[in-house]
């Protein structure tokens, strides 16, 4: 308390309310390193979380890329035997798929992403 009754005087309303200013300033400076880098890191995150939520609003099987297109039958065939309903044809299921990614599984990773 020295240092500030030395600058500042003996009012104790004025040291009660200096020290919490001079304890936040010293706080605030001892961060402002990192300041730039996690701007761009969290709006690098934002901008990805975005793009994520684009692409599956606008999902589509047919469309999606595969790395090998020879897996696009493959997986066609797992999403057909997971979404068919009472003996539907490959491409009802298909559909399903792609309504399923477009709403539900969009809707809980907007939940998801808004409580992170």
């Amino acid at each position: 308390a020295g240092f500030l009754t030395s600058r500042l005087g003996d009012d104790l309303w004025v040291l009660c309310l200096a020290a919490p200013c001079i304890g936040i300033a010293q706080w605030s400076i001892s961060y402002m390193p990192m300041l730039i880098p996690n701007y761009f890191a969290l709006t690098h995150k934002i901008r990805q979380h975005e793009s994520m939520l684009d692409q599956l609003s606008n999902f589509r099987h047919g469309a999606a890329k595969c790395t090998v297109e020879s897996d696009r039958g493959i997986i066609g065939q797992h999403i057909s035997a997971m979404f068919a309903e009472d003996g539907d044809a490959p491409e009802r299921a298909i559909a399903r798929f792609d309504r399923y990614m477009k709403t539900k599984l969009l809707e809980m990773m907007r939940d998801k992403l808004s409580t992170a």
